[in-house]
């Protein structure tokens, strides 16, 4: 009866992705860059940000920089 039972499988979205979506190309680039920047502390990057009226959080960075989200997964 519970032969097939399994986790559903779930498909989020990526901040970082959703929002360079909304960017244009060379904003998006430089969006990208400055994520996988290692000199660039996160929670710097999210406050800069958010200066500019783009709202993602530390955490989304931080998974999107650590390839942890669905991103590098498609």
């Amino acid at each position: 009866m519970l032969d097939d039972l399994q986790l559903p499988q779930r498909v989020g979205t990526c901040k970082v992705r959703t929002i360079k979506q909304l960017l244009d190309v060379k904003d998006a680039e430089i969006l990208e860059a400055s994520v996988m920047d290692a000199r660039w502390p996160l929670t710097v990057l999210s406050r800069e940000l958010g200066k500019r009226s783009i709202s993602i959080s530390d955490n989304s960075l931080r998974r999107h920089r650590l390839k942890e989200c669905t991103c590098w997964k498609i």
